[in-house]
């Protein structure tokens, strides 16, 4: 059996494997699905735009992964959660690996002095509830066959809270929670949680906050070296499994 460098090197670390990425029109979740489908990963892409989706697709398709299939899908919505996951079930039967993308930055200020609380409720929508609810809809599959991956790619506010953003903070916290409890809950099922917690990293969401903050693209994290982390639960030992990552930045994108 060939080695997992070697795999990597020919392109075969994930091959054979169906891969699901939230947020997959854009911004990391287009970087990280390109970065799979270049490991023979067949790609299961969804997000809100059908155009947009169509795009990484055919980018997967130019990067090697031999099927795509593009489902559209609101983050925030129960029922479009459910009636996606069901979709891709039914025609594939088992997601080998999830990756937890999707998810919104609010601009504005969301302390108890301030901020609209419907505006918090969607954020705790789409980035806690909605993955939580596609993990619980993707998650038995996986346990039937023994074998699985789930990834969040959360942000460096699920370890050091914004006071300035006390909702996002509180969603990504929940999220965190979330994995560490299911990395003990489902290790007897052969399936491994990593979640990855970058900071300021250069996508169309931050480039929106650098009009409102003076941020320095220059001092950002790029999409590719989140990508780069991906792969880390595919390349370690079978009895291994990083559990969580932190990217940080060597100099502050205010400065």
């Amino acid at each position: 059996m060939a080695s997992k460098n070697a795999l990597e090197a020919k392109g075969e670390l994930l091959k054979d494997k169906w891969v699901l990425i939230t947020g997959a029109s854009k911004g990391i979740g287009e970087a990280v699905a390109v970065k799979f489908a270049q490991q023979g990963a067949k790609i299961a892409l969804v997000a809100r735009s059908q155009d947009k989706l169509e795009d990484t697709a055919e980018a997967c398709k130019k990067a090697g992964a031999p099927e795509v299939d593009v489902v559209t899908c609101d983050m925030k919505s129960s029922k479009s959660i459910d009636e996606m996951a069901k979709t891709l079930l039914d025609r594939h039967k088992c997601m080998d690996v999830l990756v937890n993308s999707a998810g919104i930055f609010p601009m504005e200020g969301q302390t108890p002095l301030e901020g609209d609380p419907d505006e918090w409720e969607q954020n705790i929508q789409i980035n806690l509830t909605g993955p939580m609810r596609l993990t619980r809809r993707l998650t038995p599959a996986m346990a039937e066959k023994g074998e699985g991956y789930h990834i969040n790619i959360s942000s460096s506010a699920g370890k050091h809270p914004s006071p300035k953003q006390c909702a996002y903070s509180a969603a990504k916290w929940g999220m965190t929670g979330f994995a560490l409890s299911s990395a003990k809950a489902l290790k007897e099922h052969g399936i491994r949680v990593m979640t990855i917690f970058p900071s300021v990293v250069d996508t169309d969401l931050a480039r929106t906050r650098m009009e409102k903050e003076d941020l320095n693209p220059d001092n950002m994290i790029k999409p590719g070296d989140v990508c780069e982390l991906v792969l880390l639960p595919f390349k370690v030992s079978a009895n291994s499994v990083p559990q969580e990552v932190v990217l940080d930045v060597m100099k502050n994108p205010s400065a």
